[in-house]
């Protein structure tokens, strides 16, 4: 169960009584942090290195590649 499934099910069985304090209580959250969510941006930055060397790697394929060629000629 995800961590947004098991708040969903909290809510979901919290008297109604206490439901405009948590919405108080999680409208406030979101307004001191940030819209961006760390743990996203941190796997944005672990798939930039690997795309990094993707490309390198392609390049220096495609470099090879271009001096066989050239050999050829």
């Amino acid at each position: 169960m995800t961590l947004k499934e098991q708040l969903i099910k909290e809510i979901e069985t919290t008297p109604i009584s206490l439901l405009p304090e948590i919405l108080h209580f999680v409208k406030s959250l979101k307004t001191k942090h940030p819209d961006i969510d760390f743990m996203e941006f941190a796997g944005i930055a672990a798939d930039a290195e690997n795309i990094m060397q993707e490309i390198v790697q392609e390049a220096e394929a495609n470099r090879q590649l271009d001096s066989l060629r050239m050999n050829d000629l």
